[in-house]
């Protein structure tokens, strides 16, 4: 986590149990882990006013069969 005068960012690990259909593809039971990125903006109260998050989907699609290993 860094902080900045009035943004936050913070990433984090997330991992998955494909444990249900996604995006058209059934259930692997496969454990997916991928890095997210949340970018935080605070108001003068101290209060989140907008957040901005992005999350590394090319990696689980990739670890999930469901888009081929050669894109980058």
């Amino acid at each position: 986590m860094i902080a900045a005068e009035d943004k936050v960012a913070v990433s984090w690990e997330l991992t998955v149990t494909h444990d249900g259909e996604f995006m058209g593809k059934k259930p692997t039971g496969k454990k997916v882990k991928t890095i997210a990125m949340n970018f935080y903006y605070i108001n003068k109260e101290g209060k989140i006013y907008k957040e901005q998050a992005g999350i590394g989907l090319i990696g689980v699609l990739k670890d999930l069969d469901i888009i081929g290993s050669n894109i980058q």
